[in-house]
């Protein structure tokens, strides 16, 4: 039987994206994994539901020092070690396959500090350098780590490199919305606020809107803007940092159009989500994004022109979404993690007899 060691310490309670990827991955091996065997890692109890298997805690006193790891693999070994971030433990003995969702902190470096960017760089460096398989969520990304490994390594990592898009959580789903607290009608977006999405532009551009004064705009997520820059709400504008499971499903329900003005993403999962949920989706023609909404989403080709985006937004918010709709519940249906997981585990096997 196959012993794998999973990296969980992702699996906070407010999970976000790498959360999320890896509690699908986890529920779905549950099921299909029946010949092997799992040594979940984490550093404090997580929520009950989101791990199917007896979780493997370990007593670090630092989550980020570099030896993660290190003194439980000696202990009990594993044959294949799994990362959902680009991070592995120093040293490693084990084969290791690592998941790399984007090369943000390359491709908009100024959106670091320069420690953090030093510190991004050297664990990429390590772990791209070391892990056996490199799993990646779009061609796009592939593309942007084969150029990275030639410049940084000398070699583009192709031979290692394999491609397994993402799906939305099986809990967004079209439906009734529950009460949520928003007036309606409004737009919304969803997703970690930092320059490469264009939050402001976008709320900017509605607040200029004649024809969407009877609409509100709903923001989800956490700001990342640089050095505590503040997000500049308009009037009908609200912000909510973190909102629950629940709420967030019946938000993307509830919601006349859905936006991500993204111009950097390796997948791009709240698109998917607002599909899977119904909301018509208006995104930025950019990196990943046309690769995963196909045509079922209205594309922006400049994210940062004022007239160009109020006419998208007056689109979205005031045309019949019912094509947009179908289109977005075929598109969602793609995905499944059904196939994400089991495609996962086929490289991590590969792994271990490569």
């Amino acid at each position: 039987m196959l012993t794998v060691g999973v990296d969980a310490r992702s699996l906070e309670e407010q999970r976000t994206g790498i959360g999320r990827y890896l509690e699908n991955l986890l529920r779905a091996w549950a099921v299909l994994g029946a010949d092997l065997r799992f040594h979940v890692y984490t550093i404090g109890p997580p929520p009950s539901e989101a791990i199917p298997f007896v979780p493997c805690r370990v007593a670090f006193e630092d989550a980020h020092q570099p030896h993660l790891f290190s003194r439980e693999l000696e202990r009990r070994p594993v044959d294949v070690f799994f990362s959902p971030l680009y991070e592995l433990p120093e040293p490693i003995d084990s084969p290791s396959v690592i998941t790399v969702h984007d090369l943000v902190h390359e491709a908009t470096p100024d959106a670091f500090l320069p420690i953090q960017l030093a510190y991004l760089r050297a664990k990429h460096l390590y772990a791209l350098a070391r892990a056996d398989r490199i799993i990646t969520d779009s061609a796009f990304i592939r593309a942007e780590i084969s150029e990275w490994g030639q410049r940084s390594l000398g070699r583009s990592l192709a031979e290692k490199l394999s491609v397994i898009p993402l799906a939305a959580d099986p809990r967004f789903t079209s439906g009734t919305s529950h009460p949520h607290g928003v007036p309606e009608p409004y737009l919304l977006y969803v997703g970690s606020i930092a320059r490469k999405r264009h939050v402001q532009p976008m709320l900017d551009a509605f607040a200029r809107s004649q024809r969407l004064k009877a609409f509100h705009f709903v923001v989800v997520g956490q700001n990342f803007l640089p050095e505590g820059e503040p997000l500049a709400l308009p009037e009908r504008a609200v912000h909510l940092p973190y909102v629950s499971n629940d709420r967030l499903v019946s938000l993307y329900r509830g919601a006349r159009g859905f936006v991500y003005l993204s111009t950097y993403e390796g997948f791009g999962m709240p698109p998917l989500e607002a599909m899977a949920c119904g909301a018509p989706v208006l995104a930025a023609r950019a990196a990943s994004v046309p690769e995963i909404v196909g045509d079922a989403a209205l594309l922006v080709d400049d994210p940062t022109d004022a007239l160009e985006l109020r006419a998208a937004l007056e689109d979205l918010a005031l045309s019949d979404p019912s094509e947009r709709i179908a289109r977005g519940f075929d598109r969602a249906a793609a995905y499944s993690w059904e196939h994400t997981a089991a495609e996962t585990l086929k490289v991590i096997v590969k792994a271990r007899s490569s």
